[in-house]
């Protein structure tokens, strides 16, 4: 168990997980008051992506981009396309004619 003094103590947890947080104040005279509290700490587990792109044609030429996708807990890895007409691409940005 780890403790800490003050008014704005700072803590840095091992691993991700939820831990419960308990503040002991005392006062000039010795008298005590405690709480606790639930703190859920390092990314969230399971957090979708958030899928976006853009599309821009010129007759049937495409041009598509997905640079304003996120990912809450992390990096997206890969972007994979279909075209609809049994073609695929990946990458950021695509294009498809």
């Amino acid at each position: 168990m780890t403790a800490a003094k003050g008014v704005k103590p700072s803590h840095t947890y091992a691993k991700a997980g939820s831990y419960e947080v308990r503040l002991t104040v005392t006062d000039d005279s010795g008298k005590t008051g405690t709480v606790s509290k639930k703190v859920s700490v390092g990314a969230p587990a399971g957090e979708p992506s958030v899928a976006r792109f853009s599309i821009s044609c010129w007759y049937d030429a495409c041009d598509f981009d997905a640079g304003q996708n996120s990912d809450k807990d992390g990096d997206i890895a890969s972007y994979a396309w279909k075209f609809g007409d049994g073609q695929t691409g990946s990458g950021v940005t695509a294009k498809h004619t």
